[in-house]
C-alpha cells in the first residue's frame, strides 16, 4: 500500500468535542430537510490529522448554522424493545431513541457494539437511501468514532429517517457453488456504471413522473420531495429493483467474494461523481460516494457477523440508492475520464501518480477547508487507497485533487 495512518493520535480531545456538539446541543435536522455532518466533519478531520484546535474550530463554525437540541416531551411513554419499530420514518424523539439505544448496548449487550448491530442494523439497512443516505453515513463514521454515544446516535438516526425503497434477496438457484468456476467481483463495477448510462436512456419517463409529482425542481429540498415519490410508490420500487437485477455479480460471485464486490460497487459510484463532465461535482452523487464508503466501513466491521444471504440484500439496497440518486439527479451522462475502468491488484511501484498532486498537498487543503463535504470525499478516497491499494489510473487522487481544487473538473 502506498498510504499510511495519518490520523491525529489523540482520541480524546475529538471524543470530547464529538460529545460537546452531539445529541443534547444540536438537533439531528436543520432548515427543515437538512441533516447534521458534525460527527462526519469531526472524524473525517482527525482521521485527515487536523489538529486538536483545528477540531474545535471546525466544530464552533459548524455549529453556526445548527439548531438546538429539541427537548423531550415528559408525557411520552419510554421508548423500549417492543416499541421501538413504531417511530420508524416519523422523524421525532430522536433524543429518546438515541437513549434508547445507549441502553440496549449497555444493558442488554454489555457494551458489545458489534452484538448491537447485528441485532439492529438487518431491521434498518434496506432504509438507507432516506435523507440522502445520511443514515448509513452516520454509522459508517461512528465506528471510527471514539465516543460510543455515536453507535446510539446512528442507529436513531436510522430508525428517525427510515423509508425503503423495498427489500431484494438474492435468487438463491443462481448463488453458484463451490465447484463451480467464479467470476470477478471486479466485473460489478463495470455492470454498474453500464447500469447506470442504461438507466439514463431507459427511465426517462420515470424520472419525469417523479419530478411532477414532487413539485419540480425549483422548490427548496427538492432531493427529498423526489425521493418521497419513489418511496411512495411500489411501482416504481419495482422498476428501480429490475434495473438492480442487472447486477448480475450480487448472486454470481462466491461469499467470500461479497466485501470485494462491495468495494468493486462503491468504484462505480466514484466514477459517476468524476466522471459528470458536464455537470462536476454533483452534490447528491458525492453523497454517493460518501455513503458506499460508509457501507463499507460498517460491512467490514461486521464481516464476520453477517451471514452471505443478507450481505447480498444489503448490496441489491445499496444499488437501489445509487440508482434513486442517479434519477433523482437528472442522469447525467458519466465518461471514463481515462477511458478505462481502473485496475485494482496491479503492482506498479505507484509510477502511474508520478504526474498527480501529492496527498500531503491535497490533505492539507482539505484540513484547510471549512466544507463540510470536501474533507470527507478526501479522506474517503485516502482510506480506500490505504485499504484497497493503488489503482491504475488512480481514481482516489485524481477525485480528490480535483475536488480539493488542484486540478480543473473539465
Amino acid at each position: 500500500m502506498s498510504t499510511t495512518s495519518i490520523a491525529n493520535t489523540n482520541d480524546e480531545t475529538l471524543r470530547e468535542v464529538i460529545e460537546a456538539t452531539g445529541r443534547y446541543r444540536y438537533h439531528i435536522k436543520y432548515e427543515g430537510v437538512k441533516i447534521s455532518h458534525m460527527l462526519h466533519v469531526l472524524v473525517a478531520q482527525h482521521q485527515l490529522g487536523a489538529s486538536d484546535n483545528r477540531l474545535r474550530e471546525i466544530a464552533d463554525i459548524l455549529g453556526e448554522k445548527l439548531e438546538p437540541a429539541h427537548t423531550k416531551d415528559p408525557s411520552h411513554e419510554p421508548i423500549t424493545h417492543d416499541t421501538w419499530q413504531t417511530l420508524m420514518g416519523k422523524q421525532i424523539r430522536f433524543i429518546e431513541l438515541a437513549e434508547f439505544f445507549d441502553k440496549e448496548l449497555d444493558d442488554r449487550f454489555n457494551g458489545d457494539k458489534k452484538a448491537l448491530l447485528v441485532e439492529y442494523l438487518p431491521q434498518l439497512i434496506d432504509g438507507m437511501s432516506a435523507i440522502a443516505t445520511h443514515g448509513i453515513i452516520h454509522l459508517g463514521y461512528a465506528l471510527r468514532s471514539p465516543s460510543k454515544q455515536s453507535i446510539a446516535d446512528a442507529l436513531a438516526l436510522m430508525v428517525f429517517s427510515y423509508k425503503t425503497l423495498g427489500h431484494m434477496n438474492a435468487n438463491k438457484h443462481q448463488i453458484i457453488e463451490d465447484n463451480e468456476s467464479s467470476i470477478d467481483p471486479y466485473i460489478g463495477c463495470n455492470e454498474l456504471v453500464q447500469l447506470l448510462k442504461f438507466v439514463q436512456k431507459d427511465a426517462v419517463d420515470l424520472a419525469l413522473r417523479v419530478t411532477e409529482e414532487s413539485g419540480g425542481k425549483s422548490l427548496y429540498g427538492y432531493f427529498s420531495r423526489h425521493m418521497s415519490v419513489l418511496h411512495s410508490h411500489p411501482e416504481m420500487q419495482e422498476k428501480l429493483q429490475t434495473y438492480a437485477r442487472r447486477i448480475t455479480t450480487i448472486e454470481r460471485v462466491r461469499d467470500n467474494q461479497l466485501m470485494d464486490l462491495s468495494h468493486a460497487l462503491s468504484v462505480a459510484c466514484l466514477l459517476a461523481y468524476d466522471g459528470t463532465i458536464s455537470e462536476p461535482d454533483n452534490f447528491f452523487l458525492l453523497h454517493g460516494v460518501t455513503s458506499s464508503w460508509a457501507l463499507r466501513e460498517v460491512l467490514r466491521y461486521l464481516k464476520d457477523e453477517i451471514n452471505p444471504t443478507l450481505l447480498r440484500s444489503i448490496l441489491y439496497a445499496h444499488v437501489l440508492t445509487i440508482l434513486a440518486v442517479y434519477i433523482i439527479e437528472d442522469m447525467p451522462d458519466i465518461t471514463l475520464r481515462n477511458g478505462q475502468m481502473p485496475l485494482f491488484n496491479i503492482h506498479s511501484d505507484d509510477n502511474n501518480n508520478s504526474d498527480l498532486p501529492n496527498w500531503s498537498d491535497i490533505i492539507k487543503l482539505a484540513i484547510a477547508s471549512d466544507d463540510d463535504h470536501l474533507p470527507k470525499l478526501v479522506f474517503s478516497c485516502y482510506d480506500d487507497e490505504e485499504h484497497y491499494g493503488v489503482p491504475i489510473p488512480n481514481i482516489y487522487r485524481l477525485t480528490s485533487a480535483r475536488k480539493v481544487g488542484l486540478l480543473e473538473w473539465n
